[in-house]
């Protein structure tokens, strides 16, 4: 599902992209202008990501997707299945539909839980790593309730020792 605040185009030319299953435009949609939070709502129940230029509000979003993960009645999808990812304004829509598309990829190939924000420089941390053997998870708290360090959701890395001994 694609923010109101995300260019038309892109989201246009993502949903034309064959890999997608679902693209949702809000823009389009009869929800057009809901608060964030039925966003993100709407986003665990279809069983997707949410694509916003609201980086500012990555703790907002963090929270209602934990709120969601949380609900004790049964979705049709598993909520630890949906992320929020958020993308940098670009004035090149190329650029922009490059970036969500490299994002969306490796968002993919997370583990469930999957972390409940992500931002284009997590990714491009990633491909840095791969070339420079480092391996990428990402890491979350527990639960809102546990003592997090500051960045708690950003990557970590660690060497992959896979070369013999000498």
């Amino acid at each position: 599902m694609i923010d109101e605040d995300f260019p038309r185009d892109v989201g246009y030319a993502l949903a034309r992209d064959p890999r997608a299953q679902r693209v949702v435009l809000t823009v389009d949609a009869a929800w057009r202008g809901e608060p964030d939070v039925d966003q993100v709502g709407r986003a665990v129940r279809m069983g997707g990501v949410l694509i916003s230029h609201n980086r500012t509000e990555r703790a907002r979003f963090r929270r209602y997707l934990e709120a969601e993960r949380g609900r004790t009645q049964p979705l049709p999808v598993n909520p630890a299945a949906t992320s929020v990812l958020l993308l940098p304004h670009d004035s090149s829509e190329e650029r922009l539909r490059t970036r969500t598309t490299l994002l969306l990829d490796w968002y993919l190939t997370l583990p469930l839980p999957k972390p409940p924000t992500l931002v284009w420089n997590d990714a491009q941390q990633a491909l840095i790593g791969a070339g420079s053997r480092l391996a990428t998870r990402p890491t979350t708290c527990a639960s809102p309730s546990d003592s997090c360090p500051r960045g708690a959701d950003r990557l970590q890395r660690r060497r992959i020792e896979d070369r013999p001994a000498r």
